[in-house]
């Protein structure tokens, strides 16, 4: 392998480690009207097909995906 190589492979191996490492970001917005399985959300900036975790007690949280 090249010396160069070896250096691009490890300093990445390190980006990578801090990425991983790095805390993932936290928005939030309100639910406002709860029909079945549909969550109605306002102050939470999505679209379509954006993923999203919804805290419904210190322990129990629930996958959402946007719909529209």
């Amino acid at each position: 392998m090249h010396p160069q190589n070896s250096f691009s492979s490890e300093r990445l191996g390190l980006a990578a480690g801090k990425l991983t490492a790095m805390p993932m970001s936290v928005r939030e917005g309100r639910i406002v009207r709860v029909s079945g399985l549909l969550y109605e959300v306002e102050g939470l900036p999505m679209t379509i097909g954006d993923r999203a975790t919804v805290s419904v007690s210190r322990d129990l949280t629930i996958e959402a995906e946007c719909i529209g």
